[in-house]
């Protein structure tokens, strides 16, 4: 996504990855889009969603999968004490899939849509942010207390 363009729908979007040589796997039928990220330790893999119905673009990076039941309450107060203090507020718990991750929603504005380095900064910029909570979240998950997380978190910025 070099010259920003802007992208007003699905396939705009998986033109402009595909035009930016951007690794990715498209399910046009879910409006999903896998792009693969090398970032490792988050799974190797960010995701897209295309909102039917609304004008948003969701950008979600899987972080911990199979979180305990036991550390939930825990992960919780964890997930209100760092987002209250990220640049970007994200984090969130699928209790039925019991995965913690990170989201940004970014709106489409009609008629124009969303430009490509735009969205390019976003997906940058959840993968940044997922990565810096990743540790704090893992020790959480791992049993530390939810309430300290924030003595064992890279303050923003640093």
């Amino acid at each position: 996504m070099n010259q920003p363009t802007w992208i007003k729908s699905f396939d705009e979007l998986v033109a402009a990855l595909q035009g930016a040589n951007v690794p990715h796997q498209a399910s046009a039928a879910n409006q999903t889009i896998e792009v693969r990220t090398g970032a490792a330790a988050l799974g190797g893999s960010l995701f897209l969603r295309w909102e039917r119905q609304l004008p948003y673009v969701q950008i979600i990076q899987p972080m911990i999968q199979n979180v305990p039941a036991a550390r939930v309450p825990a992960v919780e107060a964890a997930i209100g004490r760092l987002n209250n203090v990220a640049v970007l507020a994200g984090l969130g718990l699928d209790y039925a899939s019991n995965l913690l991750y990170f989201r940004v929603t970014a709106r489409i504005l009609p008629p124009d849509g969303l430009r490509s380095d735009m969205l390019q900064a976003l997906m940058q910029g959840v993968v940044v942010n997922a990565g810096e909570f990743l540790e704090p979240l893992r020790r959480v998950v791992g049993g530390a207390a939810g309430e300290d997380v924030l003595s064992f978190a890279k303050a923003p910025g640093n």
